[in-house]
């Protein structure tokens, strides 16, 4: 693995350490690692690791944090169903609720709401009375 060479605030002199810093720190979140340790080993700040992350693999991300959540959603679930009293089970109540947020937004066609959109047609009618004149024409008398 080549060094990364950055500047003395963190940020990358190429787009082949962004690429580099991207696949190595999603395939670290995937494995567990906290973002705080990841950012901390390049020398840069959570925020700057996920813009980094975000920018430079979007869908990779996406991926990622989905893979975290269902882990999550998982763990939570079982936690509820191993809680033994009323405060442990709504800690892990919410949190499971957190998870299942999130992967309705990463992973909208699994998980998402199944609405469909309405679609509607609207139609508008201008009826125009002059003096005289009755607003209603009948157009064919039997």
């Amino acid at each position: 693995m080549t060094s990364l060479q950055r500047t003395d605030k963190g940020t990358f002199t190429t787009d082949l350490d962004k690429a580099e810093v991207a696949a190595t720190a999603i395939t670290r979140y995937l494995n567990g690692d906290d973002a705080t340790a990841i950012a901390d080993h390049y020398s840069i700040t959570r925020q700057r690791l996920y813009q980094v992350m975000s920018e430079t693999d979007p869908e990779g991300w996406r991926q990622a944090q989905a893979a975290r959540a269902l882990a999550e959603f998982d763990r939570t679930y079982e936690a509820m169903r191993d809680a033994s009293d009323p405060l442990s089970l709504a800690r892990a109540r919410e949190m499971h609720k957190s998870a299942q947020w999130v992967m309705e937004r990463l992973l909208r066609k699994l998980y998402g709401d199944t609405k469909q959109d309405d679609k509607s047609i609207s139609i508008t009618v201008n009826v125009q009375r002059q003096d005289d004149v009755p607003s209603v024409q009948i157009i064919d008398q039997e």
